[in-house]
């Protein structure tokens, strides 16, 4: 939303429902728009995410929202890739050696990017950015 040039700092919430041993995980942005980001069960957040859309190229990273991980709620992340392919990242992983970015007056809330290659699992999906990175690196 702009308000005098500026795009406003988004405020959402992120809204747990338990459900028997599962609990949904979804993003509140707004009283009219909820995304669901996926589910936690046995301390796990488990989400699913597209390499083409969620890969951050130039930094060949993923981002996590801040205040999901910092929620104390689960000690791993699991994410299906392209809906085949899984990683997984310990959480305090996560926050000793992903880089908080600030997005301020951007419409996004604080993330942690994480570079891709900490994440277990990464190195066996093909054609990734994380591959194409290894291969250029042992070519020279």
């Amino acid at each position: 939303m702009f308000y005098g040039g500026y795009v406003n700092q988004v405020e959402s919430n992120i809204e747990y429902s338990e459900d028997g041993a599962v609990t949904n995980v979804a993003l509140k942005i707004h009283q009219f728009r909820e995304r669901n980001i996926g589910i936690i069960e046995n301390n796990v957040l488990h989400v699913r995410k597209s390499l083409k859309k969620h890969l951050h190229v130039k930094t060949n990273s993923l981002a996590l929202n801040q205040k999901l991980i910092d929620s104390g709620k689960f000690d791993i992340v699991n994410i299906v890739i392209d809906k085949k392919y899984n990683v997984s990242i310990p959480v305090q992983t996560i926050k000793d050696r992903g880089k908080l970015i600030e997005y301020k007056n951007s419409g996004f809330e604080p993330q942690y990017s994480i570079p891709f290659e900490l994440f277990h699992g990464a190195e066996k999906i093909p054609n990734s950015q994380f591959n194409l990175f290894k291969e250029a690196k042992n070519e020279n």
